[in-house]
């Protein structure tokens, strides 16, 4: 464990790209929909944008995307736990969406490599499993927005999103 803690705040201070600071589904504003009754995913042009800017700063590579995929996560594992099949789902396209533009519409269309692509995605690994176990996990915040059946499925949710956080830290940093 200290081998991890001490790689991983070695990254902490690296300076390797503009960071939002605070990005999560909240701060995202999605193109609205032509109309409510064709229930489609996105507007026309899929368009979103990350606004409330004020705690941007240069920082550390995955940061912004594993932090903002690390709630939509703990939901999508929750939902799992009551059975909501389709809200799984709908999570499930969300992740995969925003890794997929984050990929391939920005990374390889500003020229990183396959080497780079693969160590900016370990790294959004690791800062989402350090999300889970700081957060989620060791600070216990956020658990009281979630829709669980009683206080040991809160509980339940609260160990897993500790164990998978260590073990995504590990597969990063370790």
């Amino acid at each position: 464990v200290k081998v991890v803690q001490t790689m991983h705040y070695e990254y902490l201070n690296c300076r390797d790209c503009l960071q939002h600071g605070d990005c999560h589904v909240f701060n995202t504003l999605v193109e609205s929909k032509p109309s409510i009754e064709k229930l489609e995913a996105f507007g026309p042009n899929g368009d979103f944008v990350q606004c409330d800017w004020e705690m941007a700063f240069v920082g550390p590579k995955g940061l912004d995307v594993g932090v903002c995929l690390s709630y939509p996560i703990m939901c999508m594992m929750v939902h799992a736990r009551n059975g909501h099949n389709d809200a799984v789902l709908s999570i499930k396209t969300y992740a995969a969406t925003l890794l997929d533009c984050y990929c391939e519409q920005r990374m390889l269309e500003a020229g990183k490599t396959s080497e780079e692509m693969s160590d900016i995605m370990r790294h959004v690994v690791g800062w989402c499993g350090c999300f889970f176990f700081q957060v989620f996990y060791y600070l216990r915040v956020f658990l009281d927005t979630l829709p669980v059946n009683s206080e040991h499925d809160r509980e339940f949710i609260r160990d897993t999103m500790g164990a998978l956080g260590l073990k995504m830290i590990r597969l990063c940093y370790d």
